[in-house]
């Protein structure tokens, strides 16, 4: 697809998603601001994280001595929460012949260290370490990481990209932030 045809589909993608978010205010997005030479997007938001601590659960298994099961989790430690500011980072050079990329970064724009990511409680979504792209990364359909990702070979872009435009995808991904993805790392 010719680069400005590329460019002019990205524009009116970011003016949809602008009008979303506009009508559902409750993602805490302070700023959505497009370079429409480099075809980066950034979404500046408002994050809630609260403290966790990783503590041993036990569960209901026995271990064949009799003893119960126990796995580490993350639980939140009540009333000590934070709101940091993070941005959204969206590269959309191929979009939508490839889905875009996200990372997170600090509100300067460097990018956010892996052990600064939200986690959730109950795990998952969020994954350490992307065999190409070599940070964590957002387990999810509709955005390029997921599809390259050796375990989802079978699940090809070209299946889900009619049915999601890049509001779908951002807006998702803004409210798992909000509330799944909330514990502090």
């Amino acid at each position: 697809m010719h680069p400005s045809l590329v460019r002019s589909h990205v524009v009116q993608s970011v003016a949809d998603l602008r009008a979303r978010l506009e009508d559902d205010g409750d993602h805490g997005v302070t700023e959505v601001r497009l370079d429409a030479e480099s075809l980066k997007l950034d979404i500046t938001f408002d994050h809630d994280e609260h403290e966790t601590e990783l503590v041993a659960a036990r569960s209901t298994l026995l271990l064949p001595d009799g003893s119960p099961l126990t796995r580490p989790q993350r639980i939140p430690i009540i009333g000590r929460s934070r709101i940091r500011r993070l941005v959204l980072h969206l590269e959309l050079d191929s979009y939508d012949l490839l889905p875009p990329i996200a990372t997170l970064r600090r509100e300067s724009g460097d990018p956010l260290p892996a052990e600064e990511w939200p986690t959730s409680f109950a795990g998952g979504g969020i994954v350490n370490d992307h065999p190409i792209y070599h940070r964590p990364f957002f387990c999810r359909r509709g955005l390029r990481e997921y599809h390259s990702h050796e375990q989802h070979e079978d699940d090809s872009w070209a299946a889900w990209r009619d049915a999601l435009p890049l509001h779908v995808v951002v807006v998702e991904l803004l409210t798992d932030l909000r509330v799944r993805w909330h514990g502090a790392a």
